[in-house]
């Protein structure tokens, strides 16, 4: 049976980052969410921060703490899921910035962790929260 090799060309993904992020007047963040798609979130993680990427976005929790310990204390991480039940411990150590989105979500993320950061993510109709 043959087998697949899939080889990550990191040069090429740094040149991407440089490439979009110099089309935008806007700050770019890297969505490095399900390891990478794949790729292995530490080595892509890392070689876009050192291009300058200063923020990240995961779909879990879970990924985001894997993501801090890779790029340690700085880089903004966000997590699309949002403060889901038994994540504020999460949230609090690896300083992660959960998108809220649902009214159930901001009363725990308002209680659980008064102060702490978050964003609003808003359903506009693609169902991709």
């Amino acid at each position: 049976m043959a087998q697949a090799t899939l080889t990550i060309d990191l040069a090429a993904i740094r040149g991407n980052w440089r490439r979009l992020a110099a089309m935008t007047g806007a700050e770019t963040g890297a969505v490095v969410k399900a390891n990478a798609y794949g790729l292995g979130v530490q080595p892509v993680a890392q070689a876009l921060a050192e291009e300058g990427a200063r923020k990240f976005f995961v779909a879990q929790a879970e990924e985001g703490l894997i993501l801090r310990k890779a790029l340690g204390p700085g880089p903004e991480i966000f997590v699309f899921s949002g403060h889901m039940d038994g994540d504020a411990d999460r949230i609090r150590s690896a300083q992660l910035v959960p998108m809220l989105n649902s009214v159930d979500q901001m009363l725990r993320h308002f209680e659980s962790l008064p102060g702490h950061a978050f964003g609003v993510q808003l359903d506009t109709g693609m169902n991709r929260l």
